[in-house]
């Protein structure tokens, strides 16, 4: 700009000092004689007009010169603005890449495996990842709802690249900021404090609110930038949220379809299919296993007695006693009312009547609290059976079983019987 204006200023000195000589050589002595009389001087007024067709010149090169700068500056601002509108768009083809690839990655840990904890495990990576290439992620928590009372639970937290579980958080440590407000509107919120920038964010499947994930980053920058970087990460995040939803809730859908919802047992169904596979099993490796049929003493008389709720509480707790007190490989099913299933792998006769036995004994010398403090004592009927190679199908498994349970039952219960 400057270097124009001294352009502009040589240019017009030129012709204004040679008029400036040629008006002093005019008022001067010598040209006042009567040779001068009326006259300009020749050389001055050749120089003159010189100087005035070469300051034309120069301005219409001047003129030339601006026109082509301007039309050079309008297409370097062209291109900026191109170049700002290709990195924008490279930004938002890259978050695409990442959440294509985030979502790629989460499928392939659903068809391997459907661990409620690896799940999590490789969420809270992921939007780490998501969320770290704006900033520094501090923390991800993941907030689920209870089953019991849908209250809003810390379930697992990713910290300094360590992630921690239910049975390991600190609840105290937690921060639950905005979480039951982002839950019950089903919305984003963001609070910032300071260069911390806190996301809480609704988990929603198939219009089920599962949860809340709350991400907590930090983010540098001046306002612009900051705003950029908040805006591109609400957008990844709130596409990820779907993807996560769906992928919390894919385990917990397949619990609900084999699990008792009261007892917390297996269901019916899904013993029918387990007793299934380890009947064929044992036909197949000639290994021995064997069933145990529980039925809960007087079952009725309780309810009628103190209420369906007490009914249900006593349902619970005996199912509770009965899964802590056997083996890992052992497992419980609700059969139907108060009878309970349990399948026993690798077990023959004598084993499972050792094992009925131990259960019997446990539930008999268990006190279950009921209201105002006051307890009740129950006992438990089994009847047992063991595969053999002369049984057709699980049918014939079952009924023997159901048949000792009965002949318990019938010969004063709180006993163990097989046939």
């Amino acid at each position: 700009m400057y270097s124009r204006i001294i352009v502009i200023f040589l240019i017009c000195l030129i012709p204004l000092i040679t008029l400036v000589l040629a008006a002093v050589y005019h008022f001067s002595p010598e040209y006042q004689t009567p040779r001068f009389s009326g006259t300009f001087p020749p050389l001055l007024t050749a120089f003159a007009g010189l100087t005035a067709v070469y300051s034309m010149i120069l301005l219409v090169l001047l003129a030339i010169s601006n026109i082509k700068n301007k039309d050079a500056s309008d297409k370097i601002k062209s291109v900026e603005k191109n170049n700002a509108d290709l990195i924008k768009q490279n930004h938002g083809f890259q978050a695409k890449i990442d959440l294509l690839s985030a979502t790629r990655e989460i499928s392939l840990i659903l068809n391997e495996d459907v661990e409620f904890e690896i799940i999590l495990t490789k969420s809270m990576e992921i939007i780490t990842q998501l969320s770290s290439s704006y900033g520094e992620t501090d923390a991800v928590t993941v907030f689920l709802k209870s089953g019991r009372d849908d209250k809003l639970i810390p379930v697992a937290k990713r910290e300094k690249g360590v992630t921690y579980f239910e049975k390991e958080l600190n609840r105290q440590n937690v921060n639950n900021k905005n979480v039951k407000e982002s839950f019950e509107h089903q919305r984003l919120f963001l609070s910032v404090t300071g260069d911390e920038f806190d996301f809480s964010l609704p988990l929603v499947a198939d219009r089920e609110a599962v949860g809340v994930v709350k991400v907590k980053t930090i983010l540098e920058g001046d306002a612009e930038e900051r705003t950029r970087k908040v805006g591109q990460i609400q957008i990844n995040l709130m596409e990820f949220a779907k993807i996560i939803s769906l992928a919390i809730k894919t385990p917990t859908l397949y619990s609900r379809t084999i699990t008792d919802s009261l007892t917390g047992l297996f269901s019916k169904r899904h013993f029918f299919a387990q007793i299934q596979t380890y009947f064929e099993l044992s036909r197949r490796h000639k290994t021995p296993f064997s069933l145990l049929m529980i039925d809960i003493d007087h079952f009725k008389s309780v309810n009628d007695t103190y209420g369906h709720p007490v009914g249900d509480l006593v349902l619970r707790e005996i199912t509770k006693l009965i899964e802590k007190n056997l083996r890992k490989t052992s497992s419980a099913y609700r059969y139907g009312g108060e009878e309970i299933a349990i399948i026993l792998p690798n077990t023959d006769l004598k084993g499972a009547i050792q094992a009925a036995e131990r259960v019997r004994k446990k539930v008999e010398s268990y006190r279950i609290i009921i209201q105002e403090g006051s307890k009740i004592e129950v006992t438990i009927s089994l009847g047992v059976s063991e595969y053999n190679d002369h049984m057709e199908d699980v049918a014939h498994l079952i009924s023997r079983a159901d048949k000792s349970l009965y002949q318990a039952k019938q010969t004063g219960r709180n006993k163990v019987c097989s046939i």
